[in-house]
């Protein structure tokens, strides 16, 4: 899925598409209320949900080995890597961003495929630790992006307590530490989403989708004349139809468990949890935000980077909290080199910390928040 190109949060354009996605949430609610009341169409509307509901029920979460590590003799580890909101799997994440987490911890790079299910951790958990005695795997890393950090988290949480993995590194590429990490326009998407969930069949409806799609691919259609914008948006319709057959589009249901799992992310308990795990390796908690020339328009990275690694080393853990210069928030692709970059720089640091970790926690001079306090 798509999203507007970087702009500054406090620009007339932005503050004018805070007050049309008010509109528009004001607008779809009532024409989505009115299609379910007018019966020419709510036999066709009925027929469509349930299909959706079918796909839904049929679906299921799946986790796909990509990449081999860069040692053969680290086969014993996997990078398990987790996408956020409006993705259907962490294939791109794995390809562009696996190599810079092998940068810190080298092993296998694996790409969770949330397949249209229920966006359940425990799912995701369960395919780690079936893949992992399939591989003879026994220690993992996360490696979440956006929104994928915060289910990685929950899933780190419960291969620390429920199984016998170990997960040293927890790698965080621009995830909100809630819905406070997100940008203003974020928080109205989020206001629509919970709107949506609120009205009949709306989750399952390939319309609502479709409208979902249009929004969110606007940027496309939203340069030059009148005429230009409608020949543009022409084609975005018909780009949002091809991939509306594609059994590879998140339906809108995921989308909403997406936004749930950064409205109920509660990060501050979650890694408080994480680091009461104290038979296990303390994991390692890293931070990848956005600096310029680049701007993430998605998340307040600063905000959630400084959270995050607060919250980290309150429970006793290394964080290190570092920008990457020209991130662009949805597209891992355009700074991989610069990800690549950071990720050498600090990678000395990174896997002191990993190797400190390991020793137990008596012998240490100084703690792991004192540690991670050096950025």
């Amino acid at each position: 899925m798509l999203l507007p190109n970087p702009e500054s949060p406090y620009s007339p354009r932005h503050i004018e598409r805070v007050h049309s996605m008010q509109r528009l949430k004001a607008a779809g609610h009532l024409a989505l209320t009115a299609l379910l009341g007018l019966s020419p169409y709510a036999s066709v509307y009925s027929q469509d949900v349930q299909r959706n509901i079918e796909v839904q029920q049929e679906a299921e979460i799946d986790i796909q080995r990509l990449y081999e590590p860069l040692d053969s003799a680290n086969q014993n580890t996997a990078i398990i890597t987790i996408d956020g909101f409006g993705s259907y799997n962490a294939n791109t994440v794995a390809k562009y961003l696996g190599p810079v987490a092998q940068e810190f911890m080298d092993g296998q790079i694996w790409s969770v495929e949330y397949g249209n299910a229920v966006l359940e951790s425990e799912a995701i958990t369960e395919k780690v630790v079936e893949l992992a005695k399939a591989y003879n795997v026994d220690t993992v890393g996360i490696l979440g992006y956006s929104a994928g950090g915060n289910v990685g988290a929950r899933v780190a949480d419960e291969l620390l307590h429920k199984t016998d993995l170990e997960v040293p590194l927890i790698l965080a590429v621009s995830t909100p530490s809630g819905v406070d990490g997100l940008r203003e326009l974020q928080l109205q998407e989020i206001e629509v989403a919970q709107t949506i969930e609120h009205i009949p069949g709306a989750t399952h409806s390939s319309f609502v989708r479709y409208i979902g799609e249009m929004y969110f691919r606007r940027d496309r259609y939203d340069e030059g004349n009148l005429w230009e914008r409608a020949i543009d948006a022409v084609g975005i319709h018909n780009w949002v139809i091809e991939d509306l057959q594609k059994d590879t589009l998140p339906g809108t249901w995921l989308l909403i468990d997406q936004v749930n799992v950064i409205t109920n992310s509660r990060l501050e308990e979650r890694f408080a949890s994480i680091g009461e795990a104290t038979d296990k390796i303390p994991p390692t908690v890293v931070y990848l935000g956005t600096a310029e020339p680049g701007y993430d328009y998605v998340v307040n990275d600063d905000l959630s980077g400084a959270n995050i690694c607060r919250y980290a080393r309150q429970s006793g853990l290394n964080c290190y909290n570092y920008a990457v210069p020209g991130a662009v928030h949805t597209r891992p692709d355009l700074a991989n080199d610069s990800y690549l970059q950071t990720a050498k720089q600090i990678a000395s640091m990174i896997r002191f910390a990993l190797e400190r970790a390991q020793i137990p926690q008596e012998t240490h001079n100084t703690t792991p928040a004192q540690v991670g306090a050096y950025q």
